[in-house]
């Protein structure tokens, strides 16, 4: 089995809102770079971009544990000679808590092209409002319609609920199995009308040349002794006539 690569024209990114009041900024920064890269869905590809949005509200509510929000800093360079610049944390979560996000998410993320783009799927929001409200709705899976036909009660719990009804649905169903089935009915007319015709021997051809033959012969059996009388009476009638 191949193994599956999933393809940019098959995607089909969602929308996911997440709420950072009262937890972990790194325990959030860590939901949400899993959530971006796509690791949460089975076509997880590493070298395309099948992560899904992500839109991170109550940013300034967040916590940090430990002594990080007096001593972890932000640091960074200008460029310029003596361009060194320090923030500490508590400065920053005070004045910016969306750079703090942006930052811990965006070293959990791929430093190329493709992180680049993962992390434009980000949005930061200090307060409890966002502007993709539409596009959340829209991500979200639609209820099934619900059927308005009311379900009729089953025969079990109208039989429990009236013993009166038991009674005659048991009588009902004895009389049903005792009545013969449509085919036994037939069954039993055909049978029927089989015994009451007459039984009628079919002759074959043979059988009635044989019943033919001794018929020819005794008609001409028959037929001999009438001409002999014939002829004897004739005779007599010359011998008359001659005397």
């Amino acid at each position: 089995m191949s193994t599956y690569m999933a393809k940019k024209a098959d995607i089909q990114p969602k929308w996911h809102v997440i709420d950072a009041s009262g937890r972990v900024l790194g325990r959030v920064a860590a939901e949400a770079a899993t959530i971006l890269r796509g690791k949460h869905t089975p076509k997880y590809t590493p070298h395309v971009d099948t992560g899904d949005y992500v839109i991170i509200i109550n940013a300034a509510k967040a916590v940090l544990t430990g002594k990080k929000l007096l001593q972890k800093e932000y640091i960074r360079h200008t460029g310029w000679i003596g361009g060194l610049k320090r923030v500490k944390y508590e400065k920053l979560m005070a004045e910016n808590p969306e750079k703090a996000f942006e930052l811990a998410i965006g070293g959990m993320l791929p430093h190329n092209t493709l992180g680049r783009e993962q992390f434009k799927k980000l949005f930061v929001y200090a307060g409890a409002e966002h502007k993709h409200a539409a596009q959340v709705n829209a991500s979200e899976p639609k209820p099934k319609a619900e059927k308005k036909a009311a379900k009729k009660p089953s025969k079990k719990a109208e039989v429990a609920e009236k013993p009166a009804v038991k009674a005659d649905v048991a009588k009902k169903e004895v009389a049903e199995k005792a009545k013969p089935t449509e085919k036994a009915a037939k069954a039993e007319k055909t049978v029927a009308a089989k015994e009451t015709k007459p039984k009628t021997e079919k002759k074959t051809e043979s059988a009635k040349k044989a019943d033919a033959k001794p018929a020819a012969k005794a008609t001409k059996a028959e037929a001999k002794p009438a001409d002999k009388k014939d002829d004897a009476k004739a005779a007599t009638k010359k011998e008359e006539a001659d005397a």
